[in-house]
């Protein structure tokens, strides 16, 4: 998450290891440091030595899915941006969310598309993974 080895690298980082020797937390980037503090704390209470007081498999679980899978709720909005093709902006109840064209799912995104997002925070706006785009229902031919 941080591009850094917490212990360092090769036979430095032995010792460190069979010491048990906690990194220090390291330095987020604002977007990330929300996720990145709850990571943190989740592989510190990893290394606790003895196995009574570490976190259960279940807990884990529980723990990592959490992190991942937030509890934010699901809203409609309409893409109202896009900047090199690469990500853009939500409109979702007043508020402008960011999302990357990577988490778009059902074809390629365009302005005005309405999609389904669960924004969750992030700095300086909201993040939305995953976004789903809304198809416009097809006009019924029966009519005249």
């Amino acid at each position: 998450m941080t591009g850094v080895k917490p212990l360092g690298k090769g036979l430095l980082a032995v010792p460190k290891i069979m010491n048990a020797e906690i990194p220090p937390e390291p330095q987020f980037k604002p977007q990330f440091a929300s996720r990145g503090k709850e990571v943190y704390k989740i592989i510190t209470d990893c290394w606790i030595v003895d196995p009574n007081k570490r976190p259960s498999a279940d807990d884990l679980v529980t723990r990592l899915g959490q992190v991942c899978y937030g509890e934010c709720s699901r809203v409609e909005g309409a893409i109202t941006s896009m900047l090199y093709s690469t990500f853009g902006f939500i409109s979702c109840n007043g508020r402008s969310v960011v999302f990357h064209t990577d988490s778009v799912y059902a074809g390629t995104p365009g302005v005005g598309d309405l999609v389904c997002v669960a924004p969750y925070d992030g700095l300086p706006n909201p993040r939305a993974h995953p976004v789903l785009r809304i198809e416009p229902a097809a006009e019924d031919s029966s009519t005249t």
